[in-house]
């Protein structure tokens, strides 16, 4: 398989994470994410550390442009795709699970409004670009340091 085509397969995974009627492949896929999660947690619990996990913001939350574009190539309308769903249902599995979540996509939004609208994705490509990249370090290590902060755990406090 080549690049364009498996970039052509994993879009599509991601239209069907985003449809507003998930189907059956979808739901399963998250029974098992569900799972996964649960048990790195129980596992990271019992290694003495805390996990913390978070949704990486698709390009079509930022890019109004590529998420029109994403429409039109499918020939979807805006009410058959929600581009929050993926975060939405990661966060509350998160949030079931009892796993500090770290939510960079405030940070990316922000910075789409405050640049004038500067890319944060290489155009075509969907990966964060070099900006991208630096948003999401700086998004990551502040909220890491907050968890860190306000843990009860005296075992994930860092020492000086």
């Amino acid at each position: 398989m080549g690049a364009a085509e498996a970039g052509s397969r994993l879009t599509e995974y991601v239209v069907e994470l985003m449809m507003v009627e998930p189907g059956a492949k979808v739901k399963n896929g998250w029974w098992i994410t569900k799972q996964l999660l649960a048990e790195a947690n129980r596992l990271s619990k019992l290694g003495g550390a805390q996990m913390a996990a978070f949704p990486i913001p698709l390009i079509y939350q930022v890019d109004g442009r590529a998420y029109a574009e994403l429409l039109a190539t499918y020939q979807l309308s805006e009410g058959q795709l929600d581009p929050n769903n993926p975060r939405a249902m990661l966060l509350h599995i998160l949030e079931e699970e009892n796993i500090p979540r770290i939510d960079i996509l405030p940070e990316f939004l922000r910075y789409i409004s405050t640049s004038g609208g500067q890319p944060l994705y290489i155009r075509g490509d969907g990966h964060w670009n070099r900006i991208g990249h630096q948003v999401a370090a700086s998004a990551v290590s502040r909220q890491v340091a907050d968890i860190i902060r306000h843990s009860d755990s005296p075992e994930i406090h860092c020492s000086k």
